[in-house]
């Protein structure tokens, strides 16, 4: 009787060790899910975007293809179908000709430009903040037309006014530009010949964005910044040189 309690005894331990064997497979098993989880809900990284190098602008006068009208609404200038007929002025910059380029930045994105004069060189800066934010910038069809203005109290300030009224009309109006031609740039003087005041106006030439189709989606420029915007002249070379910082 004595040996058979014993036995029980000893079957009981049995039973104890595999239950605790079978707890401990249990809790690994649940451990390894929830690192499963946790890797599976980690985001992934974006991919980086490409940087793109200008070239020289172009001068060729380009012929207008005949497509249906689309045109948009704004609460400043319509945006109007080019006539077939008319010809895009030659002292346009293209978007795939400006000269511009993308430097490294803390947070954000900076665009150097380039150009000949004034005009050129917020003309290109314009088409660098327009190219990052498609994929396809040689996809733009020059079959719409509209025209921005702006004026500020001192050249920098000029600078972000006119590029700012670029921006809305992709952000607000839905029109990517594939070419500015600067129409007029005008220093106001007054009687002591002290500048006063810049204007600007300028006509872009596009069509309506399309992110999902031709054009591609980019990087969203979400505003133009004053931090370290400058806009001086090369003494050696005499051309101008635009940095602007991109808030992305």
């Amino acid at each position: 009787m004595k040996h058979f309690v014993q036995a029980q005894e000893s079957s009981g331990n049995d039973i104890n060790t595999t239950t605790e064997l079978h707890t401990d497979t249990c809790t690994a098993s649940k451990e390894t899910t929830m690192v499963n989880d946790l890797l599976f809900l980690q985001p992934k990284p974006l991919a980086q975007r490409k940087r793109r190098r200008g070239t020289l602008p172009s001068n060729e006068v380009v012929s207008v293809v005949s497509t249906e009208p689309i045109l948009i609404s704004s609460n400043q200038n319509q945006t109007t179908l080019l006539d077939t007929n008319e010809e895009i002025p030659s002292n346009c910059l293209f978007i795939t000709t400006a000269k511009y380029e993308y430097l490294d930045h803390t947070a954000d994105i900076l665009v150097h430009a380039q150009g000949k004069d004034i005009e050129s060189v917020l003309g290109s800066s314009i088409m660098a903040m327009v190219a990052y934010q498609i994929e396809h910038p040689e996809n733009i069809a020059m079959t719409h037309t509209c025209t921005i203005s702006a004026s500020g109290h001192d050249l920098i300030s000029l600078t972000y006014n006119i590029m700012d009224a670029a921006l809305y009309r992709l952000v607000g109006d839905n029109f990517v530009a594939g070419g500015i031609a600067m129409n007029n740039y005008e220093k106001n003087h007054e009687n002591d010949d002290t500048t006063t005041s810049f204007t600007m106006q300028a006509t872009l030439y596009g069509e309506p964005f399309l992110p999902l189709g031709k054009h591609g989606q980019g990087t969203e420029v979400k505003a133009i910044t004053y931090s370290g915007m400058k806009v001086e002249q090369d003494e050696t070379s005499q051309e101008f040189n635009a940095y602007i910082v991109l808030d992305i």
